[in-house]
């Protein structure tokens, strides 16, 4: 909708002279200067506009990109350490889900994505109780962090054959950015231009799923859902 009200007037700019030159064969030069105090003027009004213009309080600051801290929390869960200093910056979801007296856990992932890691512990104890814990990855554009931006996996636990289901809801989320360079008046005078293009990048890890599971509970899933999954080492 503001794109649209912001074009019409220099779409009018654009015909008035169209106008002329098709009715006199030319635009005179008392024209061409009220076209310039027009164009002056609608840069003057954009420019008063813009605090008037809804936009999102979020402010981001850009951040320095650590590409092995991703890699060395999933080596650290692999073995276990929940407690390790890398892992409350990606944790982003946790719960403890009662199995009840159930000694079977199917799990089942819905939607096309495979593409998330699952790790299970084996408790010392046979506490009927399933904790959950789901990491998730950044989501870098540019230097800056969008990562809040992403959805973490939803789960929930159901009564199934023999046992109960843990089932992973499908992921398919669309994110929508484009990064500009500075407002349309500046850019006037500077001579920018508005897309990056070519200048963009981005990073965007995945998430895992680790689960601390009764010491006896019989963990089954299919291979096609859960390629990656294993079992932590201590």
């Amino acid at each position: 909708m503001i794109l649209t009200t912001m074009l019409i007037p220099f779409l009018l700019l654009l015909l008035i002279p169209l106008g002329f030159v098709l009715k006199f064969g030319k635009v005179t030069r008392k024209v061409t200067h009220w076209l310039l105090f027009s164009y002056i003027g609608i840069l003057i009004l954009a420019a008063a506009s813009i605090p008037f213009i809804t936009v999102s309080d979020q402010t981001l600051e850009k951040v320095e990109l650590d590409s092995d801290a991703w890699g060395s929390l999933f080596d650290d869960l692999r073995v276990g350490q929940l407690d390790s200093p890398l892992a409350q910056p990606f944790l982003v979801k946790q719960s403890e889900l009662d199995l009840g007296q159930k000694d079977l856990l199917q799990l089942i992932s819905e939607g096309e994505d495979r593409s998330f890691n699952v790790l299970l512990e084996r408790k010392e104890e046979n506490d009927n109780k399933l904790e959950v814990f789901l990491f998730q990855g950044k989501f870098i554009m540019n230097g800056y962090d969008f990562s809040f931006k992403l959805e973490p996996r939803h789960y929930a636990l159901h009564d199934h054959t023999d046992g109960k289901a843990l089932r992973f809801a499908a992921l398919n989320q669309t994110i929508k950015l484009a990064l500009t360079l500075p407002e349309f008046t500046i850019r006037q005078f500077t001579e920018e231009e508005k897309w990056v293009g070519s200048e963009h990048w981005h990073r965007a890890d995945n998430q895992i799923i680790y689960l601390r599971v009764p010491h006896d509970l019989e963990v089954i899933a299919d291979e096609d859902d859960f390629p990656f999954i294993e079992y932590v080492q201590k």
